[in-house]
């Protein structure tokens, strides 16, 4: 199966690294909470704690399941829109149909503390399996040059190869070929295609890019081309096929998904609460490791800001910012069990510094993602200190929020 970049992977190595380095910057003394005195701690649960935890995860499982066929009812919209982008080419339809693309990728990144539970709760071979589909439904950055025309590039891309079926076992097949940012397939591919590179002043795609062309130049006559070959055309069959594969392989995520609450909801009951909770937390430090902290936060202080975002073509990364800790925000308030408790009561119930500690961290990481998320990334190279500290700032909340959830775990917060 494809692999995750080196660079991301040199990412993911130093991070412990890159934690320890924050102490060189530390926030201030009251958003970390107080090292414990025990030597030895567990997190330990009462019967009511127990209970609850239960409750609180059976309703969390019916809750992925919603927003699972809400993304699966947001693609449909999606390649409704595409169709009829593609009988009728104008501005208008090009509209509705970057405006399905943003309802549909909203609703996948709302899931992303939800696919971290899944993953956490999967065996090695079902976690490689989500891994794949993951890869293949929303990688990113992706290399735009690899898909279609850029900028002083007039001719790049599986557009313009003649030599690459425009077909999904084909597309399949390059989708990571050589460089897993080649991505050839997901939904950034589809946002790239119905917007055009759009940043650093260059245009939007133009509606008559998906016009179809009916007839050959002569010169194309010679070269023994088909009127199936003229880059419109295979443009137009690029985008209905990504479209497509997109809407199968998230069909494929959710079935996987299903197979594996359906094993879980079963031992529920029979489980440890202490360990369910613990796959709750995880899901949620996992998150903020993988995705927040090393997908985006370290690439910014790295300087690599644009490959830091999703969806820069669509100039929605801070909607998309904003999705996943929506997704993380609604876990800890609105999952709840039938007396309406939910997972911040439960938390705060095991840990005095849980409203002083973790929530004010959390909400100064939702302010600060969004700002970083919604800066063009010409005023971060304009101001390289103020976007360092605030990225740095940014940081420091992230990391102040894990830290504090693998003390709760152990039971030392």
């Amino acid at each position: 199966m494809n692999t995750i970049p080196i660079k991301r992977l040199f990412i993911y190595l130093c991070f412990g690294l890159l934690l320890a380095c924050d102490a060189d910057n530390p926030a201030p003394d009251a958003s970390a909470p107080p090292a414990s005195d025990s030597a030895e701690t567990t997190l330990r649960l009462d019967p009511e704690q127990a209970a609850l935890t239960t409750e609180i995860t059976n309703a969390y499982l019916r809750q992925v399941d919603a927003d699972f066929n809400t993304v699966d009812a947001e693609l449909e919209s999606l390649a409704g829109a595409v169709s009829d982008l593609l009988a009728s080419p104008d501005a208008a339809s090009l509209q509705e149909a970057r405006s399905a693309w943003i309802s549909a990728n909203t609703a996948y990144e709302l899931t992303s503390v939800h696919r971290f539970f899944a993953d956490t709760i999967a065996s090695d071979a079902d976690s490689l399996a989500f891994f794949q589909l993951q890869y293949q439904i929303n990688h990113w950055p992706i290399l735009p040059g690899y898909i279609d025309y850029v900028v002083n590039y007039p001719d790049s891309g599986i557009v313009n190869d003649m030599t690459v079926a425009i077909e999904p076992d084909s597309l399949r097949a390059q989708h990571g070929a050589f460089d897993a940012d080649e991505a050839a397939i997901g939904f950034q591919v589809v946002e790239f295609l119905l917007w055009g590179e759009n940043v650093n002043d260059s245009p939007a795609r133009p509606a008559s890019d998906f016009l179809p062309q009916t007839e050959l130049s002569a010169e194309e006559e010679a070269d023994g081309m088909s009127v199936s070959d003229l880059p419109n055309n295979r443009r137009r069959e690029l985008l209905r096929n990504t479209v497509a594969i997109l809407r199968s392989d998230f069909a494929e995520l959710n079935s996987l998904w299903l197979t594996l609450r359906t094993g879980y909801a079963t031992q529920l009951n029979d489980r440890p609460a202490r360990d369910t909770l613990t796959d709750l937390l995880d899901a949620i430090t996992r998150l903020l490791t993988e995705q927040i902290l090393a997908g985006s936060l370290y690439q910014m202080l790295n300087g690599e800001f644009q490959a830091s975002k999703p969806s820069i073509y669509s100039n929605s990364s801070a909607t998309a910012a904003s999705a996943a800790l929506t997704g993380l925000e609604r876990l800890l308030l609105e999952t709840s069990a039938p007396d309406a408790a939910n997972l911040d009561s439960l938390l705060n119930s095991l840990s005095d510094n849980y409203e002083e500690f973790f929530l004010p961290n959390f909400d100064s990481s939702k302010e600060c993602l969004v700002v970083l998320f919604s800066t063009d990334p010409q005023e971060f190279a304009a101001a390289p200190a103020v976007s360092e500290f605030k990225v740095v700032e940014c940081i420091n909340s992230i990391t102040n929020m894990i830290d504090y959830l693998e003390r709760l775990k152990a039971g030392d917060a």
